[in-house]
């Protein structure tokens, strides 16, 4: 990345247990560059999706407008992995809910006690507040890939997240529901979800910091 830097490149690089990300940037071009690592015959794709290495590493190639390129063989399978059997069907929105029901929980363990502490210092905690700004008691709060844990009487449910990096979550009170898809969350955080009556899907970066 420095040899990026001298030439006037804005750079920057992101490890995760998943991939290495690369972004860089000059003239207003950016170039987004990730490799990901094998893991148990996978790749990760956001926000958790294994992907079978043999899809992208046997690949066939096709002919589009007036070009060569190499895709996944076969590609229906690749489309099913990465957007679910419904793959065929054109989303606007909702897509998400797809993706994320593909995505299998890690096995750890996610206790709490019932004032939403974890004894560990590197707990991740998101509280839920209703549309009146009061704490929701037993909403259910899942992290893709991380489990579902219901919110204690404070409103607080609290994960151990492996690493500091992009997560998906699900909010679910009553009849309420709304997928973050896109949210940055750092291990030992505390973060608060408000809900937005006029918008109930497709919003990114909704929670702030305690």
């Amino acid at each position: 990345m420095t040899a990026f830097r001298v030439c006037g490149y804005y750079a920057k690089l992101e490890r995760s247990q998943e991939y290495l990300a690369a972004t860089m940037m000059k003239s207003d071009i950016r170039i987004d560059w990730v490799c990901y690592r094998i893991v148990d015959d996978n790749i990760i794709h956001y926000p958790g999706v294994p992907i079978p290495v043999h899809l992208v590493t046997r690949l066939k190639e096709i002919n589009f407008a007036g070009d060569t390129f190499l895709i996944p063989d076969p590609p229906e399978d690749y489309l099913a992995a990465k957007y679910g059997p419904d793959w065929r069907t054109p989303k606007s929105s909702g897509y998400e809910k797809d993706i994320l029901a593909m995505i299998p929980d890690h096995p750890t363990e996610q206790r709490q006690s019932t004032t939403g502490e974890y004894s560990d210092f590197s707990a991740t905690r998101v509280r839920i507040l209703d549309q009146q700004g009061e704490p929701v008691h037993d909403a259910l709060v899942g992290v893709a890939g991380h489990g579902r844990i219901r919110t204690n009487e404070q409103g607080y449910a609290g994960f151990r997240l492996p690493e500091d990096k992009w997560y998906s979550l699900v909010i679910n009170h009553g009849l309420h529901e709304e997928v973050l898809y896109q949210e940055r969350l750092a291990c030992g955080m505390t973060y608060v979800y408000r809900p937005d009556p006029a918008i109930t899907s497709g919003r990114f970066l909704v929670l702030s910091q305690e």
